[in-house]
């Protein structure tokens, strides 16, 4: 799947470019409105329906968490590692204090990498940065190849609408268990 990216500051235009997306067959968790922070726009979109980003993606936390989960998987290793060259596993203790020493280093630095990421703008809309803070806003759709014939035909009627770029989008299990999740709550009592 690719990602579209594409800049506007209508919004009015892109509630209609939802609705002829939705009619040509997308599904609305390819779709995605983005704002940088929240606001007045956010509120704007949240009213015409459109697909908000949520503040958790907005963020750099899961390229963080797993780059902090990394190192600390490495750095348990080592402990283990270190423990067992070492022979301090053969004292009365055992492996029971180094294999806890290792979870918690672990744990503590997947925590401050979370915590760095929290704080951290995501990556993917750093080169949108200037057009956000025009108070323009990303509109991106992850499209499957058959349907970038459609894309092109529904995007070429909105002239607010400029193509800002491509990228890589979602894989498309996640997009369906997206969809078959809303279908799932919305079907619950």
């Amino acid at each position: 799947m690719d990602r579209y990216y594409y800049i506007s500051n209508n919004l009015d235009d892109l509630s209609v470019i939802k609705n002829e997306l939705h009619a040509a067959g997308f599904e609305s968790a390819q779709l995605h409105l983005y704002s940088p922070e929240d606001g007045p726009a956010e509120a704007a979109a949240a009213a015409r329906e459109l697909p908000e980003v949520s503040s958790f993606a907005k963020r750099n936390l899961m390229q963080s968490g797993l780059l902090g989960a990394t190192v600390g998987l490495v750095a348990a290793l080592i402990i283990l590692l270190i423990t067992h060259w070492m022979g301090w596993a053969e004292t009365p203790a055992g492996w029971t204090p180094f294999a806890l020493l290792a979870v918690i280093i672990c744990g503590f630095l997947m925590w401050e990498a979370g915590l760095h990421g929290i704080q951290t703008p995501n990556q993917e809309f750093s080169q949108f940065k200037d057009a956000t803070n025009q108070g323009r806003t990303i509109f991106f759709i992850d499209i499957k190849r058959n349907q970038q014939q459609l894309l092109e035909n529904i995007t070429a009627k909105h002239s607010e609408l400029k193509y800002a770029g491509t990228g890589s989008a979602n894989p498309s299990w996640l997009i369906w268990s997206q969809n078959h999740f809303k279908k799932m709550v919305k079907s619950l009592p």
